[in-house]
């Protein structure tokens, strides 16, 4: 724990997170770092939320030894405590998109709807498309979290997923953050700004194991670099930089080494923040991105021309604070106390026009009564017209792709006959021929396997089956029909059934 200078005339911030087993505040006078501390957490019993267990006193202590008596804090919400999911959607109208934002991540997520807080923002938009990051936050985890802040005597003014955090302390545009910290190591896919996927391995931050970690980090961010290119297929990318934060034993030798491993730009994380020179900027990374993250619309804390990050708010609705309404109160006295002396003063004028008052009162009111009507009259009308409209062209719509389904199938089915007739030769007799979804059951007798081999080619070869495939065929060439009990092949027959699937799109000029 650590205290640097501080000035009373900003604001202060104190942003906190949980990295694995330890607790890190920061706290923030504007841009400058003025104290930072770093306490032991213990999970206990609860292993499903281990950072909402609320029998745990290391973060009261540790605020208590930072002279934090109560605050207003930034928190940061674990990557398994928050599901992040990229989404590309066709291009729908901005009514409707909630809707098909729930539905798309509910059938991605482990959950059901209604046991996550859902947050999303669109971050590219194209003609066609629209592409979203949504996350998900477990409701049971999200309230067990913001409880025990609240034990600790925290009152939560954001949550930022840990993800948001580091991509707001690095400033990527289009890149891959690696955090290392004790014992494992976290990924983050950042695209325009904004964190589309997370990844976690476990390493170690030795220095003697530098070399093995590095391999690790390497294959993760090679994983990590796949996926965020899957994203933009038809877009071509030069390989994407990589900025290293966390806890290092040799940070410049491991940059190097990532770099020759992956051929990738490797930096530091950047310096966004003011701190003392004894501050270990890369290990409280989270915490200063927490800062950053929770400013993005503050215009004090960004340099002009500088790109705020894209950031969403984790914490529900439910939990946010509600201040209370001093000002409006202020004014609202103000008003009354002026009214009263202005009353006053015109009293003698108000009493001798009261009554004409009351009398255009009353008029004015029965005027707006029938406006109020008409307005609901016409728009109910209005809604109807529309309703109407609109089914009269759903109908027209869909009696026209009726027909044309009909009058397709209808060709579909006369091309297929006339090209299964002309493609059997001789030696083979159909019995049976059936629509089985899209494909053609077929069964028949020959007189030889290389007479059924020609009538399967010349199926193939008609360019409207796209698979051809014998099921199944009894008998041999000389008994094997008299021996299955089977009508229609003479000696040396055959009986055979296919099935043929149909080509969706046929080639020009078939029969």
């Amino acid at each position: 724990m650590a205290k640097a200078g501080r000035s009373s005339l900003e604001r202060r911030h104190i942003t906190l997170i949980v990295d694995n087993d330890a607790i890190r505040i920061v706290v923030f006078r504007g841009r400058r770092v003025t104290a930072w501390g770093t306490a032991n957490h213990h999970s206990g019993v609860n292993e499903e939320w281990p950072e909402a267990e609320q029998d745990d006193q290391s973060l009261p202590l540790l605020m208590r030894r930072m002279g934090i008596q109560r605050g207003k804090t930034i928190s940061g919400l674990s990557l398994h405590l928050s599901l992040v999911r990229n989404l590309e959607l066709p291009k729908i109208g901005r009514r409707y998109l909630p809707q098909v934002i729930a539905s798309e991540i509910e059938e991605q997520i482990p959950f059901m709807l209604g046991e996550v807080d859902l947050v999303w923002r669109a971050h590219k938009k194209t003609s066609h498309t629209s592409q979203v990051v949504a996350i998900a936050t477990p409701r049971q985890g999200m309230n067990q979290h913001v409880q025990w802040l609240k034990t600790a005597g925290v009152k939560v003014r954001g949550i930022y997923a840990k993800s948001t955090a580091l991509a707001s302390t690095s400033g990527l545009e289009d890149g891959i953050l690696a955090y290392l910290q004790e014992g494992s190591a976290e990924l983050v896919a950042v695209r325009r700004g904004v964190p589309v996927a997370v990844h976690g391995v476990k390493v170690s931050i030795d220095g003697q194991q530098a070399e093995e970690t590095a391999h690790e980090i390497f294959r993760a961010v090679e994983q990590v670099a796949g996926y965020q290119a899957s994203l933009d297929i038809e877009e071509e990318r030069d390989l994407l930089p990589v900025v290293l934060m966390g806890q290092m034993a040799n940070p410049i030798e491991f940059s190097e080494r990532l770099g020759q491993l992956s051929g990738r730009t490797v930096s530091s994380m950047p310096l966004t923040v003011a701190y003392p020179p004894h501050f270990p900027a890369s290990e409280y990374a989270a915490n200063i991105g927490l800062a950053a993250a929770h400013a993005a619309s503050a215009p004090t804390w960004w340099k002009v021309g500088a790109k705020r990050p894209r950031t969403l708010n984790l914490l529900p609705e439910r939990d946010a604070p509600r201040p209370f309404p001093l000002k409006f109160l202020a004014t609202s006295a103000a008003l009354l106390a002026l009214g009263f002396l202005a009353f006053n003063s015109l009293a003698p004028a108000h009493r001798a026009v009261s009554s004409e008052v009351s009398l255009l009162s009353a008029h004015l009111s029965t005027l707006q009564n029938q406006e109020r009507q008409e307005r609901l009259l016409l728009a109910s009308a209005q809604a109807r017209a529309e309703d109407l409209q609109a089914g009269n062209l759903a109908a027209q719509s869909l009696g026209i792709t009726l027909e044309t389904l009909n009058v397709d199938r209808q060709l579909l089915l006369e091309r297929l006959v006339a090209a299964t007739s002309e493609a059997v030769p001789s030696g083979i007799t159909l019995t049976g021929i059936s629509l089985q979804g899209t494909s053609l059951g077929m069964s028949g007798s020959g007189s030889s396997l290389d007479s059924l081999i020609t009538f399967s080619t010349a199926l193939r070869e008609s360019g409207l089956f796209k698979e051809v495939r014998v099921v199944q065929v009894s008998g041999t060439e000389t008994t094997a029909a008299s021996n299955l009990g089977l009508a229609g092949p003479s000696a040396g027959g055959i009986v055979f059934q296919m099935k043929a699937t149909m080509a969706l799109d046929t080639p020009a000029g078939t029969p």
